[in-house]
């Protein structure tokens, strides 16, 4: 049975038949033990909340840079604009990234 990842058995009981897999146990290291005891509500509520900051993150940076290149186009001086635009996007990114 080691051999093998999935085992699979047919039990009947009171004329049931019920079919059953049987699977290895994961490896000690392989689990979150800080995971353990918490509710499948939780973990998605806090993922909700990532998206969501996320989302937000990259709607204002959009607004930033949408309104920067605007003004690019509108103004002669070109060049302190495409560098307000490059800090603007590395800024975000460095945000998303670390809370990644």
């Amino acid at each position: 049975m080691c051999n093998s990842e999935h085992q699979r058995f047919s039990y009947t009981q009171d004329g049931k038949t019920y079919d059953l897999t049987i699977a290895r146990a994961p490896e000690p290291e392989d689990i979150i033990w800080g995971n353990i005891g918490h509710h499948n509500c939780a973990y998605y509520l806090r993922k909700l909340f990532t998206f969501t900051v996320t989302a937000v993150l990259l709607g204002i940076s959009f607004g930033i840079v949408y309104g920067l290149t605007k003004a690019q186009q509108a103004n002669d001086d070109n060049r302190y604009i495409s560098i307000a635009i490059s800090l603007t996007i590395s800024i975000v990114n460095a945000i998303i990234g670390r809370n990644c």
